[in-house]
């Protein structure tokens, strides 16, 4: 049939093509243009969410590891402070430190062995460790060697060395130093597996399906890597040389705690490059870091980037086949004669459009059908053209329906159940839908366009649809919905409030969720700046504070901080707050928007797994009660800020409830026991045992209770039960804080009361295991196994330190046998019994006195600096020993023979140094009954020497061995007699005169200086009163009697100088008593005092020796002094030396300004004598005008005098 022919031009026909053509091609353009942007807006909103998404994941991981990691450095401290301090000194062994070390290594999963070291290559105690022990062993030697030096040189807290990686163990060290009073005395170290940690914490970790983790040291030392050959490398050692953008990011990442950012990667050799996003966090662990990186490649964004660009391609495809259909019937009511032609090109572009797309005529019947539609459905063009009665629905969905074409004009409401995202523009209708039958069944999700056909009268002759397949697309949005879907559960999971803090206009948003975090409804609390920070717990505002000031100084990108609120009801949450700053053009920071979560059960978690932690390492590690309390009262100060804190043990027979710990500074709990029936009832301690329960009370509660004393603000006390008894209570206060504690606080407590509880009964119980396996059951002393175990620890210690010094006494009673088989066994226990009751007061706190068996002693005798000190605690010992014991009617005596080991350096076992200890002793008995020996030579001459001196002393004193020579004191001016100076001297029976520069100062350490003194003084007192009688004696004349720093400081001193000036009948002013400076200066305070007293008795003080000692003017200035008395070694060096002569001016002007007198010592000549009296000095002593005399030559000289 010939085609029809068109009534326009040719020209015409062109022209009107073309302009259509034109706006066509700039509405493309202009499309275009906007797709373009609009991607790129979206590409960059996509990879922030991813990259957020990521951040939040590596920000859980590191807590994770921080949570995994704390338990290792709590343990680590807690043992640092009590368990091993304890081994130093002697109160644990080290097979309890093995059994303390093996257990933690079970309990903490991520431990690989724990030590303990006291120097660089010797290990006291390991546990047994886990796989890789033998390389964490070689670990942790070669770090003690490297930084042992570093602690001996002071430092005092842990250190933790750069970590250590490699594809067979990645490894961290903790090194903490033990300090015994202040002293370094060894290392504990633990080796934490940080493969264990990073296989469950952060191997796991995924960021869409191509995404993994990595982590590098603070070096950039790769911790780990899916790719395994790189552990162990170094991301600057050449691994990223050729990739300078991987570079870039490995450096911020050692530099910025936080952060996001993209970098191009060659993943493959010639293969091209790979964009990957990638977020970190810096997790800090002592002196190290480590940085936990998530990354993954851009195609995770761009594949659902990609589908929603199809969309686009799609709408705009369609908005360009409307406008061409548009201009097609334009154009065909314009060129009516040429419809048919018109017609038929219609049906050529259809049929070549790149979308599935089908025409229907008037009576629904199928007049087009191309050919990417007949791909779709598998239907082909001959099998479709023709067909009518709704058929073209058979291939979408297997049933004749109408379809989107058919319900273009038609009430909405009829395509809600099958279409969606439906929308109009004039004849055209637009819908998704899915289409089960499309792709042979495998189905598809369509984006449809339908539109009617219209002839010049605007009748519908027909309709067109499009169909685009936008599975892809479907399937993108899902992915970012089920994402988008999974951040708004995580956050509404974590229950999060946010914030919008704007800078220029000093607002601030708090989301509905803050409020409510503080107990608050959204209209109950005002978002104003500075309202929030008004209920931050003070201890934590400077944190917050300066958080939020680093980010608005542009120091920091973004903040997390940690810290407590205040509710409404006056608690205390804690909360996390996160932040990040927006800058602006000019790098100003005018916004920080952030997020509140309420942390308050993870923290309360926290907290009761480090108490219950801590506490079950205490119970498990202490080995006495009294370090068991101070250990729970440190874990309850570090955890709930338990400063006042008390332990007391209720006994109803005894009618006592003791103290046994108590800490309130403030108030002052008693430590002594006091009597239940004095409380009558007003006690919360009683209360608490009475009722069995735990109990907590505030300020008006216990008024009304009627407690004595002080109320607290809070007070909260639980019972310690033991086997169904309560045997005391265990409470906590607060004097300031009403809301410091709550029903937590008291559950949490009665948690603690329970571990208190099973601690004091196994302490019990392994005391008195420990005790009958350790002691002796007679005497309760400790026995030879326990004695060997201490003296090879003294032996070992002595080893370490120079300084440290010990001896070894063996003692035996004397007589002992016959005691025993006189008396019977039982008088023979009595009187073993009462040596070990006198022998212990004698000792100290660091020696040891253990009963071997039958009548043998042997005493450890430790820190001390001379051999006298040991000499004179056996001296002691033996004179204990020898005094009467009354057993039953019967009045025993015995006495002790000693043996010593003084020099035990040279010693390398505990069994010769008990041995030669044992042949001294028996060679005393072998010289006689109560004598002791020495075993080394040169120590055993010494010993011997000061017992001989301090026995001769003593007999001396008995058989009057001492005489006193008195030295003039002369009128400096006149050379008149003004008095003496009483001098002791000695004259020993065998040896001769001894000088009293020899035997004073074995006195002073005895002890028998105080009668020696007293003899001394009640001497010289009775010759100056006799003198006093004679006539024509001096008016002014006086006797000095110099006091020893242990008469100075003795209790008795002024009763015995009152009843000596009454015993003599001496006027007290003709006494003068001499004291050293240094002796004064020794305790000042107590000096002042004593001679005050003195002063008031009348007699007159003066300071010998001055200048020799360190004198404070303050003090001096302060004292009842008369005179001064100038050192004799100022004087003799007088005439020749400027600087002596300048010394004695000074002394004599400061004493004028004192109006004290100044007495010149060991004037030797007439120049000398001279030269003083013109310094001013009032009084002179020394051999130019007198030398000592005896009381015959004294009295002589006061007759020329008289």
């Amino acid at each position: 049939m010939p085609r029809p022919v068109s009534p326009f031009k040719p020209t015409t026909q062109r022209h009107y093509l073309l302009l259509h053509g034109v706006g066509l091609l700039l509405l493309f353009l202009i499309f275009w243009t906007l797709n373009l942007w609009t991607d790129r807006r979206a590409v960059i909103r996509h990879e922030a969410i991813f990259n957020e998404q990521q951040s939040l994941q590596v920000q859980l991981a590191a807590q994770a590891m921080h949570s995994r990691m704390n338990e290792v450095f709590s343990a680590l401290e807690i043992y640092t402070q009590y368990s091993f301090p304890e081994l130093e000194r002697g109160l644990r062994d080290v097979s309890s430190i093995q059994t303390l070390l093996d257990t933690t290594t079970v309990n903490i999963p991520t431990l690989l062995t724990l030590a303990y070291l006291d120097a660089p290559d010797s290990i006291v105690a390991q546990s047994g460790g886990k796989a890789a022990g033998g390389k964490a062993t070689r670990l942790l030697l070669d770090w003690s060697e490297k930084y042992w030096s570093t602690f001996s040189d002071g430092r005092a807290l842990p250190l933790v060395p750069p970590l250590h990686a490699s594809r067979d163990i990645q490894a961290m060290g903790l090194f903490y130093p033990v300090l015994v009073d202040g002293k370094f005395r060894g290392i504990l170290t633990g080796i934490v597996d940080l493969g264990t940690v990073i296989r469950t914490h952060i191997a796991p970790l995924r960021s869409g399906q191509h995404g993994a983790a990595f982590i590098l040291g603070s070096t950039g030392q790769v911790l780990f890597d899916h790719e395994a050959q790189l552990i162990g490398r170094n991301v600057f050692d050449g691994l990223h040389a050729s990739h300078p953008e991987v570079l870039e990011i490995d450096t911020r990442m050692l530099s910025e705690p936080s952060g996001t950012g993209s970098y191009s990667y060659i993943l493959r050799q010639d293969g091209p490059p790979t964009r990957k996003l990638v977020a970190w966090r810096t997790a800090h662990f002592g002196d190290q870091s480590i940085i936990i990186a998530l990354s993954a490649p851009d195609t995770e964004v761009n594949a659902s980037m990609t589908a929603i660009r199809h969309e686009r391609h799609i709408i705009g495809a369609l908005l360009l086949l409307c406008l061409a259909g548009m201009s097609f019937l334009t154009y065909r009511k314009a060129v009516q004669p040429d419809i048919q032609a018109s017609h038929r090109r219609l049906l050529d572009i259809v049929e070549f459009l790149p979308d599935p797309t089908f025409v229907i005529d008037h009576e629904g019947r199928v007049i087009a059908w191309n050919r990417a539609i007949a791909a779709m459905t598998g239907f082909k063009a001959k099998n479709m053209l023709g067909k009518g009665n709704f058929e073209y629905a058979v291939p979408f969905y297997g049933e004749r329906r109408p379809g989107l074409i058919d319900l273009v004009g038609k009430d909405y409401t009829e395509l809600i159940g099958r279409y969606h995202s439906v929308t109009r523009d004039g004849h055209a209708i637009y819908a998704e839908t899915f289409v089960p039958n499309a792709y042979a069944g495998k189905g598809a999700h369509v984006w449809a366009t339908a539109s009617q056909l219209l002839d010049n009268n605007g009748n519908v002759v027909g309709g067109i649809e499009s169909i685009r397949d936008i599975t892809h697309r479907k399937v993108a949005e899902q992915q970012i919905r089920e994402s988008e879907e999974r951040y708004a559960l995580a956050v509404q999971g974590a229950n999060d409030g946010i914030w919008d803090w704007n800078l220029e206009t000093s607002s601030i948003y708090l989301s509905p969720r803050c409020k409510q975090i503080l107990g608050y409804s959204d209209e109950e609390f005002e978002s104003i700046p500075g309202h929030w920070q008004s209920h931050v717990h003070h201890d934590d505002v400077e944190q917050i504070n300066s958080a939020e000031e680093a980010v608005i100084e542009g120091r920091e990108d973004s903040f997390a901080v940690e810290y407590r609120v205040r509710r409404r009801d006056g608690s205390y949450h804690w909360v996390l707050d996160r932040g990040t700053g927006v800058v602006d053009d000019d790098g100003q920071t005018t916004r920080i928007l952030g997020a509140i979560s309420d942390i308050n059960t993870r923290k309360e978690n926290e907290t009761v797994s480090a108490i219950m932690l801590a506490m079950s390492s205490a119970v498990t590690t202490t080995r006495d009660l009294k370090t068991l309390y101070a250990a729970v009262h440190a874990i309850l100060i570090e955890h709930i800020g338990a400063e006042t804190f008390y332990i007391a043990l209720v006994d109803t027979e005894r009618d006592l409830i003791d103290f046994v710990y108590a800490k309130d500074q403030e108030h002052g709990i008693p430590w002594e026991p006091v009597a239940i029936s004095s409380l009558k009832g007003k006690s919360l301690t009683l209360a608490v045992f009475n009722q069995a329960k735990p109990l907590i009370m505030n300020r008006e509660q216990q008024l009304k209770f009627g407690v004595m004393g002080a109320p607290a603000e809070v007070w909260m006390g639980v019972p310690l039960i033991i086997k169904d008894k309560v045997i005391g209570v265990m409470a906590v206060n607060d004097y300031e804080d009403p809301n410091r504690y709550s029903e937590k606080d008291l559950r949490l407590l009665s948690s603690v009361s329970e571990q208190v509880a099973l601690g004091i009964e196994r302490n019990m119980n392994e005391e008195q295991l420990t005790h009958q396996a350790l002691h002796d059951d007679l005497t309760s002393l400790p026995n030879r196994a326990l004695f060997m175990e201490r003296l090879g620890r003294a032996i070992r210690r002595s080893e370490r330190r120079t300084d440290y010094r010990f001896a070894v006494v063996m003692m035996d009673l004397d007589r002992f046998k016959i005691i025993n088989d006189s008396h019977g066994h039982l008088t023979g226990d009595e009187v073993l019994k009462e040596t070990a009751r006198r022998i212990a007061p004698v000792l100290r706190s660091v020696d040891t006195l253990a009963r071997l068996g039958g009548d043998e002693f042997a005493i450890l005798l430790e820190e001390f600096d001379k051999p006298q000190q040991v000499v004179h605690i056996v001296r002691r010992i033996q004179e204990s020993v020898s005094a009467s014991i009354m057993v039953g009617d019967h009045e025993l005596r015995t006495t002790a023979s000693v043996g010593i080991v003084i020099k035990t350096e040279d010693y390398a076992s505990s069994e010769e140094l008990l041995r030669d200890s044992d042949i001294a002793m028996y060679q005393a008995k072998q010289q006689g009954k109560g004598l002791f020996r020495v075993f080394n030579r040169t120590m055993h001459l010494a010993a011997m020497a000061a017992m001989a001196l301090e026995h001769d002393l003593e007999r001396a004193l008995a058989a009057r061995e001492f005489k006193l020579q008195y030295q003039p004191i002369f009128d400096a001016q006149t050379r008149a007699l003004s008095g003496f100076e009483a001098l002791i001297r000695w004259h020993h029976p065998e040896r001769g005169p001894i000088s009293p520069a020899e035997f004073i100062p074995v006195a002073e350490e005895t002890g028998i200086i105080i009668p020696i003194g007293q003899w001394v003084l009640k001497q010289a007192c009775a010759t100056m009163a006799e003198w006093l009688t004679l006539p024509g004696s001096n008016e002014g004349l006086t006797i000095s009697v110099n006091l020893s720093a242990k008469q100075a400081s003795h209790t008795n001193l002024l009763a015995m100088v009152r009843r000596t000036l009454h015993q003599t009948n001496l006027p007290p002013h003709r006494l003068k008593l001499e004291l050293t400076e240094t002796a004064v200066m020794e305790s000042p305070d107590a000096s002042q005092m004593i001679l005050e007293r003195l002063k008031v008795l009348g007699v007159q003080l003066a300071i010998d020796d001055f200048g020799t000692g360190y004198s404070s003017l303050s003090h001096l200035s302060r004292l009842p002094m008369d005179s001064l008395k100038i050192d004799h070694s100022f004087i003799v060096d007088l005439l020749e030396t400027e600087e002596n002569k300048e010394i004695v001016k000074a002394i004599v002007v400061l004493a004028q300004a004192l109006e004290l007198e100044v007495v010149a010592e060991g004037v030797e000549n007439e120049a000398q004598l001279e030269q003083v009296r013109q310094l001013g000095c009032n009084m002179v002593q020394g051999f130019h005008l007198g030398r000592p005399m005896d009381e015959v030559d004294a009295r002589a000289l006061l007759s020329q005098h008289s």
